[in-house]
């Protein structure tokens, strides 16, 4: 294939992403076998200086090392390359100096991890976030030769097409997974792993006794033992949102408002989410106990299977494992998996908080996260 067509597929490929974003991997090997690369990254930082990222799976040693090692703060290459300003790919003898790549101890850590020789870019978005590009090869290679970064410049225009309609429909995503919950009567809210509101709907909006904006759209709570649970809950997310449980943190009644309980449920890593960085969905519960959601409403907002939100709408219906096997014709062990299934899906461990999820139901004061 010549490499018109080659860049032809990578050019349609680019803009699948932008519905697909699970094809980010996919595109990125396809511009480092494009560059004559091994792998690459895609980044995105925001104002705060927080990195998200997606990456070729050659790379994810690297990526791993990068952020146990703290290399971000000691990276040369990325704070002399967003200095330039410059709209195109460079190479590294662009940013920095042949002893520098010979002996800085960044170049060392990617020396170590199969990368040492590279070429990126540097995306602005509107939101003020930064999208980084970073295309690696192994340091036995030796550094890229210029002539690559024709190609790679002809592909940057629809590369920041594609992250600005990702941005925006993830921004989107949030706030259809707010309205979902209004739907089913749930005051909520999604998050950045910060704590960074995304969007609210207009219930969690009513609830202005009990949850307060903070500085820097952040969201806090008026009882300070709810307060502090909730932001140790959003501390423990790390750069890239893994690693991170659901929990439950009950609220007193305050003046008027009754009683709740916030459940923080993380949601499901996606290439999409390191552009909106939605990490987090909050959901409120009253004593108030709501009409078990429709089928169509828990796959809208937990993405459940037909099957998985028939299986979780009769467990909020009381009906045991057992009996729902029975009136479906299906084995015990098909609705354990599917149960199974339900609670990774909508982060809860246990029957008892998959239903007091989707009811309402309080959960015994001093639940722990």
């Amino acid at each position: 294939m010549s490499r018109l067509g080659v860049e032809s597929s990578i050019i349609d490929r680019i803009y699948e992403t932008a519905f697909l974003p699970e094809l980010w991997v996919d595109v990125l090997d396809r511009i480092a076998l494009l560059a004559r690369c091994d792998g690459g990254f895609l980044f995105s930082v925001d104002a705060q200086q927080r990195v998200r990222a997606v990456t070729s799976e050659r790379y994810g040693p690297l990526l791993d090392a990068y952020v146990a090692g703290g290399w971000g703060a000691r990276n040369i290459r990325a704070p002399r390359l967003a200095n330039m300003n410059y709209p195109g790919f460079v190479v590294d003898y662009d940013v920095v100096t042949p002893h520098e790549a010979a002996t800085d101890p960044f170049y060392d850590y990617l020396r170590k991890y199969g990368g040492g020789w590279g070429t990126g870019t540097i995306i602005p978005m509107p939101t003020g976030d930064l999208v980084v590009f970073d295309i690696e090869r192994s340091g036995d290679k030796g550094p890229l030769d210029r002539s690559v970064l024709t190609s790679l410049d002809q592909l940057r225009p629809h590369l920041a097409r594609s992250a600005l309609m990702s941005v925006r429909l993830g921004l989107e995503q949030a706030r259809a997974m707010s309205e979902a919950l209004g739907k089913i009567g749930l005051p909520g809210a999604v998050l950045r792993d910060d704590g960074t509101v995304l969007s609210t709907n207009s219930l969690m909006e009513a609830l202005d006794k009990q949850f307060i904006p903070l500085a820097r759209g952040r969201l806090g709570m008026s009882h300070r033992p709810a307060h502090d649970l909730f932001h140790a809950a959003v501390a423990e997310f790390t750069w890239n949102g893994s690693g991170v449980h659901s929990c439950s943190i009950p609220i007193p009644a305050i003046d008027n408002s009754p009683a709740c309980v916030v459940h923080l449920i993380p949601v499901r890593r996606r290439a999409r989410d390191i552009f909106s960085g939605a990490a987090i969905l909050l959901a409120v519960t009253s004593l108030a106990k709501p009409d078990t959601p429709p089928a169509h409403v828990l796959n809208g907002l937990f993405d459940l299977t037909p099957a998985e939100a028939n299986v979780a709408r009769q467990l909020v219906g009381r009906h045991s494992v057992g009996e729902i096997a029975a009136t479906n014709c299906v084995s015990r062990e098909t609705i354990r998996r599917q149960l199974k299934s339900v609670l990774e899906k909508t982060g809860t461990k246990r029957q008892a908080e998959l239903v007091g999820l989707l009811t309402g139901v309080q959960l015994p004061r001093g639940t722990s996260p």
